[in-house]
């Protein structure tokens, strides 16, 4: 409702120049194993309250619901930080359109991430 009134906070929808193909193809990867539940604790950088095996089955059934990615087109990239956020507009097999947030640590580990229909 605010991109009404102001423009400048719409989400980006076209994707920009993806200078960066192997930190995609990263995502892509994480989000099939996310899926099939074969993540472990040494992707992620911290977890609040420890790392707990639910956390990855939690994972799992959040992905189920998208299906495998499809596509991924690069809508941002912003340091925040230490780290960097990247965000995708993505196509899955059960979401046409969705949009994927991942978040990495400067030594490459995850630190946040989140998938969400359009």
């Amino acid at each position: 409702i605010m991109a009404i009134y102001e423009p400048a906070l719409a989400e980006r929808e076209e994707p920009i120049a993806d200078k960066e193909p192997e930190v995609s193809a990263r995502v892509r990867d994480f989000c099939a194993r996310a899926a099939a539940g074969e993540v472990n604790e040494g992707e992620f950088a911290f977890f609040r309250g420890g790392w707990k095996p639910e956390r990855v089955q939690q994972l799992a059934k959040q992905l189920g619901r998208f299906g495998q990615v499809k596509s991924l087109g690069l809508i941002e990239k912003r340091e925040l930080g230490d780290d960097v956020l990247y965000r995708y507009k993505a196509e899955t097999e059960k979401v046409p359109a969705a949009y994927v947030g991942i978040q990495f640590t400067k030594d490459g580990k995850i630190s946040a991430f989140g998938i969400r229909p359009k």
